[in-house]
């Protein structure tokens, strides 16, 4: 009929109201039910759409991953670096708690382990050519390969949101600022001098 609304809308009402119950109250204490009353819609919306509670989980990951791919112009690997290793006291948005929950429950099912997988290739995909342009400039040695500078991105952001989560106390900033200039100084062709500017802590977040 004219007024109902289309699939794709449906859709993406469940998957937004899915995001936020995982994010609040984890993947093992969500219930259908639950992700039913916070879009408004009904449980043969949910079935007719999505098989499982997995299903939605893995459709979130991967379709919000796909949907933060884009990388803005002139976005560099030190910056990306940087912003990833930047402590915050906010927080954790609905889409870092997603994504905790998302790795604890890939240890025990294959299926979010998967999405995790095609969310990360996407993710390296989008970045390739500013790894290119960061060889080609010096700032990225040609010796590291884009998924070890990858990985070391992954590895820090995830660590930093898991602690920021369990309420572990920040490290002193400077102290950590320093560390982290040292860390991506080693990742390029000659060691570039200590940045001063307050800019350094300006760029934007992968999400």
């Amino acid at each position: 009929m004219a007024d109902e609304p289309r699939t794709d809308e449906l859709r993406e009402r469940l998957l937004a109201a899915a995001r936020r119950v995982f994010a609040r109250k984890g993947f093992e204490g969500t219930r259908i039910g639950d992700i039913v009353r916070e879009s408004e819609l009904s449980t043969g919306a949910v079935y007719g759409r999505f098989e499982s509670k997995h299903e939605l989980l893995r459709s979130a990951v991967v379709e919000r991953a796909a949907a933060d791919v884009v990388v803005p112009p002139g976005k560099r690997v030190a910056d990306l670096l940087r912003a990833g290793a930047r402590w915050n006291d906010c927080d954790l948005s609905t889409d870092e708690a997603i994504r905790l929950e998302a790795y604890v429950v890939a240890r025990r099912e294959p299926q979010i382990a998967d999405a995790l997988h095609d969310a990360n290739d996407q993710w390296q995909q989008s970045l390739a050519p500013m790894l290119e342009r960061a060889r080609a400039d010096g700032s990225l040695s040609p010796d590291v390969t884009d998924d070890a500078a990858l990985l070391l991105i992954r590895t820090i952001v995830l660590g930093l949101t898991l602690q920021r989560g369990a309420g572990i106390k920040p490290p002193d900033p400077a102290a950590w600022d320093a560390l982290m200039t040292r860390v991506v100084a080693s990742l390029s062709d000659s060691t570039p001098p200590a940045p001063t500017g307050a800019d350094e802590h300006q760029p934007e977040e992968h999400a």
